[in-house]
């Protein structure tokens, strides 16, 4: 069922419109998960190009964005195609970055051609049908830490995307905190158990047992979706920080838009009229956490509890950690302001940093650093430039995360009840 264009409402208190009246979508019926999944997002697609539609529509006729700059603010699709080019290049070329822009910028150009250009009733059908074609390459994803309807993964505390340690440190956390982020499978896919009471206290259980055995350092539980922002999961002892909400989150996860589908796997039509009606998704996107103790005493099971061994970061490495990576920054960039002259003098220049001369001796990696450094200063290469080249051994990094992470916990002992 392609999508009309519509008109923006003359109304407006009334900004329903006839496209949103209509019955959006076909019931999907099929028994192959995989084959549902693609037609749902297809629908999802229709929807959100019918979202962005709205909001076009809905710009001052005197400051109007191009059409792919709304589906960029207002859908996930142009962040969708970005991390498609992005998987589709090496990520350790220095020019990754540049590339992607440039060819996002095509992508962009090409869907305002369409949108410009095209008869009104066929120009949405026709990028929906340039969307299909990106996603018919791209792979699913493979979970492999699975227990139920959830997934998990660890979040390295040194990223600084939202969601991690910068959320933690609002949340009362300190530096270097980690937490497991954890996400729900759409209930579609799990007919035979669903998401009853019984089995999220099954499935919270489990993943209780598995922080104690593998995960003793994680201080936190969390997660980002718009589930988060739903009473169910404050029930569950999930809390949220308020006023650290990014607005347009709330759009771009391709993950909030599943707030549109029902637990058939059916795109809901009342759910889509209303997103339509107030120019808003029902539920915003929000980071949730439950701190490790706490969801221990919650879900883990009775036979489990008592004292329990958990894990915290040491404060003497902590308070390294931060020297270090002070000094890392620094010669970053004193490296890159000399880097052109090519008379760098690696070994003075190593030296002048003693926490970085101590890890590369400990680490047994100092005679392949040095080597790798002189030969960056002879090309007159930048560090960043450095490592787009095969000049370090590849394993190199892990031997020095190794030797300064030797220390990173202490034990802390718990009692759960």
């Amino acid at each position: 069922m392609g999508i009309e264009r519509f008109k923006p409402p003359t109304d407006s208190a009334d900004v329903k419109t006839e496209q949103a009246s209509k019955p959006f979508a076909k019931k999907i019926e099929t028994a192959d998960v995989a084959e549902h999944e693609k037609m749902l997002s297809s629908q999802l697609n229709e929807a959100e190009l019918a979202f962005a539609q709205l909001k076009y529509n809905q710009q001052p006729t005197d400051s109007q964005a191009a059409f792919a700059d709304v589906l960029q603010k207002y859908t996930p699709i142009i962040s969708s195609f970005k991390d498609d080019l992005y998987e589709s290049l090496p990520r350790s070329a220095s020019d990754t970055g540049p590339r992607v822009q440039a060819m996002l910028a095509e992508v962009k150009m090409k869907i305002n051609q369409m949108y410009d250009t095209a008869e009104p009733e066929e120009s949405l059908a026709a990028i929906q049908q340039y969307i299909a074609k990106f996603e018919s390459n791209r792979q699913p994803a493979k979970h492999d830490n699975r227990i139920g309807f959830l997934y998990y993964n660890e979040l390295d505390p040194m990223r600084t995307e939202r969601g991690n340690i910068g959320f933690l440190k609002k949340a009362g956390f300190h530096d270097y905190d980690e937490a497991l982020e954890i996400h729900m499978e759409e209930k579609f896919k799990n007919q035979e158990t669903g998401f009853s009471g019984q089995e999220i206290k099954r499935v919270f259980g489990e993943l209780a047992k598995v922080i104690v055995d593998k995960h003793p350092q994680r201080q936190a539980v969390m997660g980002t979706s718009w589930l988060m922002d739903h009473p169910i999961f404050q029930r569950l002892g999930f809390k949220t920080i308020e006023g650290d909400e990014d607005p347009y989150a709330n759009y771009t996860t391709s993950s909030a838009w599943m707030q549109l589908v029902d637990k058939d796997g059916q795109l809901d039509q009342k759910r889509f009229e209303q997103a339509m009606a107030t120019g808003e998704l029902p539920y915003k996107v929000k980071t949730g956490y439950i701190p490790t103790e706490d969801f221990l005493r919650r879900y883990l099971p009775p036979e489990a509890k008592g004292d329990i061994m958990l894990k915290q970061v040491n404060p003497d490495w902590a308070e390294r950690q931060k020297r270090f990576n002070a000094e890392a920054s620094k010669i970053r960039n004193e490296w890159d302001s000399q880097a052109s002259s090519r008379t760098i003098d690696v070994e003075s220049f190593i030296a002048r940093y003693p926490l970085i001369a101590e890890t590369i001796e400990g680490a047994g990696v100092k005679d392949a650093f040095v080597a790798g450094l002189k030969k960056a200063a002879e090309q007159g290469w930048t560090l960043k430039e450095l490592g787009s080249h095969d000049v370090f051994p590849k394993e190199l990094d892990q031997l020095m995360d190794d030797y300064n992470n030797r220390d990173k916990y202490i034990d802390k002992k718990v009692v759960i009840e």
